[in-house]
Order: structure tokens, then C-alpha cells, then sequence
């Protein structure tokens, strides 16, 4: 019956959540108070008509965070009428959804539900979601959205914009009420048209449709006719005497096409159309329409076909195919890690990064002493380049200068404030890879602990300031599993008292001559640093090992054609394409559009590169030897036979 009750899914959803695997059967009040209204609904009368055949029909839609929802209603005596309901429960991936997204989807689910009305007439979507009216200018849909557009495509609709409180559905999909919506109320500048779904995905159809999918019989004699190598077959075939020759084993031409064709010595005995070389880019395009993969293609290709050098042609072409490199997911193993330079003591070589902002508070400003591993955090309101570098200044005034700072690309470390400072004070200034997070791994770490922590003392009352010096004094004071030694200890030269330690329990000798006490710090430094940086270098050197476990070099070259991994949603896996221009080091390159000098250039990390082998406008090159008959052009060895 849930056809005929409205909102069905969000009305059963807490009672479908007890029926899935692994969950524990605990009825609440919330469960009571579902069941009782589910009782009602049976019920009660359904508020539903017949569908009139002789008028069309009228699609209304809504999303939200937890189902879809869809309504069947068509016109009687000047109103809308409900003729059918839809609703569906949102899965965990599905909410993830953005919300255009979501929208989009519950019209391609209701339009499916629907579709034994739908199919093969002329009906109206009415939706309340204004960015879906410009979802045809999106250029590139993810693979899934192409599905959906695909299948719509094949239905005659129009879609109306109806403001969200006139379209009924809105609220948690509650029973729709006949009498208040009237669209032909509804004011003319509301009721903006936008072109049918198929439009929105022209391009998609467009290479469909362009792409013929069988050649005739006509232009396969004409192309064999015109080859020179399939014609001298033809010719031999046509020859009594050299008709059984083992130059032309297994060619024949077909009786009623009169098709030159070859007849595989495979098990499956398949008997293969021989392409010319003109047609063979056809041959390939009819083969891949799909996309798949390159196995899946050669065996659409090996079944139906037959040339010389098939199987390397047929990579080549999937390899290259431009819709497969911007649509299919891509992971090769990363770049091997780049070791970091390990300074030799406190305070040589310093990260910094800006977490937030978070919730309630504001950002969180971290210095990392990339030696010591001693982290200073500071509390700011805004992130201008102003503020941040104000607080950089104070860090040096009490920390002392650093010989180099380490940022990632925020407007805030690229700005000329920023660098003008460093500059002045002689700090040789660098930047991760855009997009690449992962260069300042040491301070991005260091991000999930302080936001865990700040969010908990705040849940207790503790303000943002405080909160970061808790945590801060806590950090510092605990082994740092990288040295060997606490923060204060290597940054300070002595350990320091936690937060919450107030019975003084200080072991360490007391020293009368100030001279002696500088002198024992100075040795039990020493010590300490020379351990702590044999600690490094051995750490760098076990995670470097385990990291190069899952990578490999990869070898790019200037010049080379490549796609950049695309950012944001409604967006293909890559973009391009581009070509290298510049190599900065041992993993970043420099990229430019591809034919296009006064394009900005920018460079990026490996990781977010795919490598796009250039499609052969020829494929393979079958020249022969000038005393070599054409017709080897066709035989395969044997270690390649058919």
C-alpha cells in the first residue's frame, strides 16, 4: 500500500532501522509514536483518484537530508489531484549527497517509479530547486549523474520552478493537500521553464548519436575495395590457382555480403569482418561506446574483428580515450616520500598552519619546531596576513629566529606582508605542493589532536584561549616518541611542570656555582641533541621505508600530455588537458593547457597528475618490406594467433 500513503519511507523510517543487520531491537516512544501514526494511515481512506488517461500528468518532487519524495497528480476541475505516491530512505552515501544532487536524484527515481504512466507521453516536473535550473550549463556530470540524465533522456518532459511553500512535499513529506496548490495561480515570473534533462546532457547524447553503431555492408566493400592490401587479398581469393594458398590460410569472402572476412583458429572458430586501415578508428570507436576497460574492449574488438596488430592498437585507443581519462578513477601507488631535512637543534626550521575555523570560537595558529618538536598555539579571530604575521613576530621575539619557516599555499603565507617579514629578518621562506597537504604532514598531524581537545575542555566550560594552553602544556610535556625526549626538555633544556601539577616533586640537583650549572646543562644538552637527531634520522628512515612499500617513481617528462585531479562536486575525476613544461624537483611539476602558451601556468604534486598517452591518428605503421607481400599485413605470428 505504500503507493497510496505519502511519505511513506520517512514515516517508516525509524521502524525500517530495527529490521537491518547488526542493530539491536530497542522500541522508544519515537518507534511507538511511528507505529500508532502508520496504524492511522491504514486506516484511512486514501485521498487518491484514477488516472485519466486523456490528460497528462503532472511529476512533483522533493529531497531532503533523510528520503526523496515524488507525486503523481493530474488536473481535475482546475486542481491537483494525487494520483500515485513514491518515497525512498536516503542510504548513508546518498545523504552525502549535495543537495542539487539530491534533487536531480529523486526525479530520476520518481520518474522510474513512475515510469507505466510516464513512458511515451508528454508530462510536466514540478521542483522547488532554482540551482537545478542551471544544472545545464554544468559541462562535465560525474559518471552517475550521466546515468541518470541518460535514462531521462528518454522521456518527453518539461520542468516548472514552484516555490518551496507551494510545494507541499517540503515538509518531512507530510499527506498532500488537494486544495491548496493551484498551480495556475502560481505568478508567471515563478514559473520559470527550463529545457528538458536531455538537453542538460547534450554532449552525452551528441557523441552517442554521432557514433554510428554498425557499418554498413555497403561501406565495408567500398573501403575493402579501396585498400590496397585488402583488395590484393580479394584479388587472390577471386584466382583459382592461388586460392588455396597459405599467404591468404583462413581469409574467404563471405557469400552473401561478399564481406572479405577471416576465420579465427581460435576454439570459438569466430568468423572476423577484415578491416582496412580506414576503418579501423571506426571499428574501435563502435567497440568502446561503453567504455570499458581495455580487456572487456579487446574482447568486443577479437570477437567482430580482424587486422594486424589489434590488440596494440586497441590499447593505444583505450588507453587514450579522453572521456575514460576525465571519468574513471585512478590510483596508482603514490610518489615515493621526499626526505625532510632534519635540523641539528631548536628553533632552525619551523611549520606553521591555521586549523578552523571552529565551531563557536575562532582559528587555531600552530607553530612546530620541526627539532624539538615543541608546538606553540595561538588563538585567532581572523586570518588575515596582518594578524597571522603579528603573531609569527611575537613567537621569534621569544623564541628566537628561524632559519627557515614551512607553510602550506593559504593566502595568509603567500602574501606580500608575510614575505616582505621573512625577507627583512633573513628567513628563507617554502611552501607545499598546491592541493598537497600531505608535504607539511608533521603540522596537518597535529590538526585532528587539538581539535579533539579544544572541543571537549570547551564542552566543559573552558574558553578557546585557556583551552589551547592546556593543551599546548600538556603536549609539550610528554615524550615525543620521534626523539626520545620531551618538547620542553630539547626546546628549553629542562623539563616543566604540567598544568594540573601542584605537589613539587623536582629531582634534579640543586647547583650553587652558576658556572657549573652551565656547564652541566651544556653537556647533558649536547647529549640529548645528539641522541634526539639520531632518533630522527633513524624514524625518517623506518617511515620513509614502510611509505616506499606503496609507492613507486613515477617518471614524467617535459612534454608530456597529462589530466590534473579535478576539486569540488559535479565535476569529472581530471581535468585537461595540460602538458608539463617545467619539473620542480623530484615531485612537482609545472602544467600549462595544452595548446595554450598565454594560459597561467601553475605548478602541482604527481600524486594529482594521470599520464595521457597520445592517441596514434594512424595507429600502428604495417609497412612491408618492398619484396614482402601485403598480405602479411594481415597474417599474425603464431605467438599472436587469433
Amino acid at each position: 500500500y505504500r503507493s497510496l500513503i505519502p511519505g511513506f519511507a520517512e514515516l517508516t523510517e525509524c521502524l525500517t532501522e530495527l529490521t537491518r543487520k547488526n542493530v539491536s531491537f530497542q522500541w522508544t516512544p519515537t518507534h511507538q509514536e511511528a507505529f500508532k501514526k502508520l496504524q492511522d494511515v491504514f486506516f484511512t481512506k486514501p485521498f487518491v483518484r484514477l488516472p485519466d488517461w486523456d490528460k497528462p500528468f503532472v511529476l512533483n518532487t522533493d529531497a531532503s537530508g533523510q528520503a526523496i519524495s515524488g507525486i503523481l497528480l493530474q488536473e481535475h476541475e482546475g486542481k491537483l489531484h494525487p494520483i500515485s505516491y513514491y518515497s525512498k530512505t536516503l542510504s548513508n552515501s546518498e545523504r552525502n549527497y549535495p543537495a542539487i544532487k539530491l534533487e536531480l536524484f529523486a526525479i530520476y527515481k520518481s520518474v522510474h517509479a513512475f515510469k507505466t504512466y510516464l513512458y511515451n507521453t508528454n508530462f510536466k516536473i514540478l521542483t522547488d530547486s532554482k540551482p537545478l535550473l542551471h544544472y545545464k550549463k554544468i559541462a562535465s556530470p560525474t559518471d552517475i549523474v550521466s546515468r541518470w540524465l541518460l535514462y531521462l533522456s528518454e522521456f518527453q518532459f518539461t520542468c516548472e520552478h514552484i516555490p518551496g511553500k507551494e510545494n507541499t512535499l517540503a515538509d518531512f513529506f507530510s499527506r498532500f493537500p488537494v486544495n491548496r496548490t493551484e498551480i495556475s495561480n502560481t505568478p508567471q515570473d515563478e514559473q520559470e521553464l527550463i529545457l528538458p534533462v536531455v538537453e542538460t546532457h547534450c554532449n552525452t547524447i551528441n557523441a552517442i548519436s554521432d557514433t554510428s553503431l554498425e557499418i554498413s555492408a555497403s561501406t565495408w566493400l567500398k573501403e575493402q575495395a579501396d585498400d590496397t592490401q585488402t583488395n590484393e587479398i580479394i584479388q587472390l581469393l577471386k584466382n583459382p590457382s592461388l586460392k588455396d594458398s597459405n599467404n591468404i590460410r583462413g581469409f574467404y569472402i563471405d557469400p552473401t555480403a561478399h564481406i572479405l572476412m577471416f576465420k579465427s583458429h581460435r576454439k570459438s572458430q569466430a568468423e572476423l569482418i577484415v578491416v582496412p586501415k580506414s576503418l579501423q578508428h571506426k571499428a574501435l570507436d563502435i567497440c568502446h561506446i561503453s567504455h570499458t576497460g581495455l580487456d572487456k574492449t579487446y574482447q568486443i574488438v577479437s570477437n567482430r574483428y580482424y587486422w594486424k596488430g589489434v590488440y596494440i592498437d586497441t590499447k593505444n585507443f583505450v588507453l587514450s580515450c579522453e572521456q575514460c581519462i576525465k571519468n574513471k578513477s585512478f590510483t596508482p601507488k603514490h610518489a615515493p616520500p621526499q626526505s625532510n631535512r632534519i635540523p641539528t637543534r631548536p628553533g632552525d626550521y619551523i611549520s606553521v598552519d591555521i586549523k578552523g575555523p571552529l565551531p563557536n570560537s575562532g582559528y587555531v595558529l600552530t607553530v612546530l619546531d620541526h627539532f624539538s618538536k615543541h608546538i606553540v598555539l595561538y588563538s585567532l579571530k581572523n586570518i588575515t596576513a596582518e594578524a597571522v604575521s603579528k603573531h609569527i613576530l611575537n613567537y621569534i621575539s621569544i623564541h628566537g629566529r628561524p632559519s627557515q619557516i614551512f607553510s602550506d599555499r593559504g593566502l595568509q603565507f603567500t602574501s606580500e606582508v608575510f614575505s616582505l617579514i621573512n625577507k627583512i629578518l633573513g628567513i628563507k621562506l617554502s611552501h607545499t605542493s598546491p592541493f598537497h597537504p600531505q608535504t607539511n604532514g608533521q603540522t596537518e598531524r597535529l590538526n585532528p589532536a587539538i581539535e579533539s581537545s579544544i572541543l571537549t575542555l570547551q564542552e566543559r566550560g573552558v574558553n578557546l584561549q585557556n583551552a589551547l594552553l592546556i593543551h599546548q602544556n600538556v603536549y609539550n610535556g610528554l615524550i615525543h616518541p620521534s626523539t626520545g625526549y620531551t618538547p620542553n626538555l630539547l626546546h628549553f633544556g629542562r623539563n616543566l611542570p604540567l598544568i594540573f601539577d601542584t605537589f613539587d616533586n623536582n629531582s634534579e640537583p640543586i647547583f650553587l656555582d652558576k658556572a657549573h650549572y652551565v656547564q652541566d646543562l651544556l653537556q647533558q644538552l649536547n647529549t640529548a641533541y645528539e641522541l634526539a637527531y639520531s632518533t630522527l634520522t633513524r624514524k625518517q628512515v623506518e617511515q620513509n621505508n614502510r611509505l616506499a612499500k606503496n609507492s613507486r617513481p613515477r617518471a614524467l617528462h617535459v612534454g608530456d600530455i597529462v589530466y590534473l585531479k579535478s576539486k569540488g562536486a559535479f565535476k569529472t575525476r581530471f581535468e585537461g588537458p595540460y602538458t608539463i613544461i617545467a619539473k620542480r624537483g623530484e615531485v612537482n611539476y609545472t602544467i600549462q593547457a595544452l595548446d595554450n602558451k598565454s594560459a597561467r601556468s601553475f605548478t602541482v604534486h604527481v600524486d594529482r597528475l594521470r599520464y595521457a598517452p597520445g592517441r596514434k591518428s594512424h595507429l600502428i605503421s604495417h609497412d612491408t618490406a618492398p619484396n614482402e607481400s601485403k598480405t602479411r599485413y594481415f597474417l599474425r605470428s603464431s605467438t599472436h594467433q587469433i
